[in-house]
């Protein structure tokens, strides 16, 4: 990395963590305070490569009939989708019978277990869309979902007013306090998707070694992410011992369960004249698991525009920021694999 690259990191990291950290004497709290462990069988998990949990639960006052793979295939060309694209193409939205289908050969079973689980064990503090149910053809995989209604944050945000903004921002704050409580019943620390399957986080992706894990320790999980910096996650050595910007990649820190992906974009919000303004669902579970506990606040900045209000001034009231010297060799690696 050259001497004007360094510089430029060196300032955005260091603006964007005083920001976050000014805004967060005032108002973040501890996240994970309050609230009960939630834990996870693993034995309990709907696991099968073909569930259609309508018909399989009683949890469903009706029955939804699922389409089959080949009819989400047609209504997607109908619909002008690029089925082409085979590894994630956009969803398939049936309105008329209320689903949603998230399809492709990087969609998860993981994400349909993910959605099962939250609506079992949260549903009163994480609302998500309910899972009907999954299937396999061929490479691709097939999650069957409510298509709920409400506007994606993303849109309304500019617009809302203050009183508004600092109102979802606490419902967010304790949506993630409740996640960040779900535990693995045998008391294990590794880090992995819910089910136990490998991190599908896209930094790996962008990296080149995708999926990664599950890994046992944290130490495990910063080694390998520090080695994307090379492209290469093989080999036994730990890139933090010879590279001053990764030593801050510090292993004291917990693991927590983590979204992943707290675009604005994946906030949906009720619609103006739906009652009081509240969020209606957390979206795109695809990257979750169990991550460092760091993981949500830097994702979630990272994938905001730079330096807007959401970034210095709304989500530390949501989530604790970084501390700087982690936050900088998170950039750091971030960096190198675009």
């Amino acid at each position: 990395m050259d001497a004007v690259r360094r510089l430029w990191l060196s300032l955005t990291t260091f603006v964007t963590s005083q920001a976050a950290k000014t805004a967060t004497l005032n108002s973040a709290p501890r996240l994970q305070e309050g609230h009960a462990d939630c834990t996870v069988s693993q034995n309990d998990l709907p696991s099968r490569e073909d569930m259609d949990l309508c018909r399989e639960t009683t949890a469903f006052s009706s029955t939804v009939s699922l389409p089959p793979p080949h009819e989400v295939r047609k209504k997607a060309e109908e619909d002008g989708i690029d089925i082409s694209n085979t590894f994630r193409p956009d969803p398939v939205y049936f309105p008329e019978s209320g689903i949603v289908v998230k399809w492709g050969s990087d969609v998860t079973v993981a994400e349909g277990q993910c959605l099962w689980f939250l609506r079992k064990h949260l549903n009163d503090q994480v609302p998500v869309p309910q899972i009907y149910g999954w299937t396999r053809d061929g490479d691709q995989t097939f999650l069957y979902m409510e298509l709920v209604s409400g506007d994606r944050l993303s849109d309304r945000w500019e617009h809302s007013p203050l009183r508004e903004k600092i109102q979802l921002c606490a419902q967010l704050r304790d949506m993630i306090a409740a996640w960040r409580c779900i535990k693995k019943d045998d008391g294990s620390k590794e880090l992995s998707q819910i089910g136990g399957q490998a991190l599908r986080d896209i930094i790996f992706s962008d990296g080149g070694f995708y999926p990664a894990g599950p890994f046992l320790t944290v130490r495990d999980f910063h080694c390998c992410f520090a080695k994307l910096t090379s492209r290469c996650a093989s080999g036994s050595n730990d890139p933090r011992k010879t590279t001053v910007e990764l030593q801050g990649l510090s292993d004291d820190v917990p693991t927590v369960f983590t979204h992943g992906d707290l675009d604005q974009s994946n906030i949906l919000i009720s619609r103006p004249d739906d009652g009081p303004l509240r969020i209606v669902a957390i979206i795109d579970w695809h990257q979750a698991g169990w991550y460092p506990e760091h993981w949500e606040w830097l994702k979630a900045q990272s994938v905001a525009v730079s330096g807007s209000d959401w970034v210095t001034e709304y989500l530390p009231k949501i989530l604790e920021p970084a501390p700087y010297e982690y936050f900088y060799a998170w950039e750091y690696v971030r960096m190198a694999t675009i």
